[in-house]
């Protein structure tokens, strides 16, 4: 069975941040390869959103398909 990861990248909307969401999950996407995980495009989640707020609704997706076990 393959080893499956999803990424989370975030940037805050109040101030600039200094890394992109892309350079973000490219940094991402070259652990997984390297570390022979399977990255599908669709767990991959971006979002634009204030840190302070743990409710965040791509992270909610995230942590619904962790409680799935997906």
């Amino acid at each position: 069975m393959e080893d499956i990861a999803a990424a989370y990248v975030r940037t805050s909307q109040e101030k600039d941040d200094a890394f992109s969401l892309d350079s973000q999950l490219e940094a991402i996407r070259q652990f997984a390869a390297a570390n022979n995980l399977s990255l599908p495009a669709e767990y991959e989640f971006r979002e634009e959103f204030t840190g302070r707020l743990l409710e965040r609704p791509k992270l909610n997706m995230l942590r619904a398909l962790i409680k799935e076990g997906r």
